[in-house]
This record gives C-alpha cells, sequence and structure tokens, in this order.
C-alpha cells in the first residue's frame, strides 16, 4: 500500500522504526497465566490504541484518498477490511472501473485502519 502511493522503502522503515513500539505497545504475553491475565484486562476492549497508527499512517500518507491514488499514479487497488465489532466485511476499491466511486473520496488512513 505504501509503495502504491510512491513513499520509498527507506520512509517507510523510518515510520515503522519511529511508530512501531507505539502502536504494538502491549503485546500478547507468552505463557499461560500471563495470557489470561492479559487478556482478562483486554476484555471488551482493545489491548493498545489506534492513535499511534492513525499518527503512522497520516505520516506517510497525509490527506491522500483512494480515488487520488488512482487518478495520480493509475494504480488500482483493492484493500479488503473486517470491523471486528461484527465482522462484517468491506473491501475498498479505487475507481478504476466506472461502477467503482463509492470508496474514491475514502482517506487511505480511514482505509488502513487508522479510524478513531
Amino acid at each position: 500500500m505504501w509503495a502504491s502511493c510512491g513513499i520509498s522503502t527507506a520512509t517507510i522503515v523510518r515510520i515503522l522504526d519511529e511508530f512501531g513500539p507505539l502502536i504494538f505497545s502491549n503485546p500478547q504475553p507468552d505463557g499461560r497465566l500471563k495470557l489470561l491475565l492479559w487478556a482478562a484486562k483486554c476484555a471488551g476492549k482493545a489491548a493498545n490504541s489506534s492513535d499511534p497508527l492513525r499518527a503512522a499512517l497520516e505520516k506517510g500518507f497525509e490527506n491522500k484518498t483512494i480515488g487520488e491514488i488512482y487518478s495520480d499514479r493509475r494504480i488500482a487497488l483493492c484493500i479488503p477490511a473486517s470491523r471486528l465489532l461484527d465482522w462484517s466485511p468491506k473491501v475498498f476499491k479505487t475507481p478504476h472501473f466506472k461502477h467503482f466511486t463509492r470508496d474514491k473520496d475514502v482517506s487511505l488512513v480511514d482505509a488502513c485502519g487508522g479510524r478513531k
């Protein structure tokens, strides 16, 4: 996804080095007892905040939309996603066919899971 926007590998690595530890600040622990305690603590909520992920995505994608990726670079994308609360699937698509217009104004940050 990042490369489809023209973001260099070096920039991607820099962003992930900066934000990776913040995105995954509360990883699933090893060991049965630690795992059970961690699961109880995280019950009903995400183990990690989505704010660092959103910040990393914003740094890389800025305000680009799915439609802009196709119009600027002529790269067709399909981004599969699932809403974890009810497991409803969604596929975000660039407008590479005339009838694929629903997602053209969706930001890449939102499509990649950086929603608040």
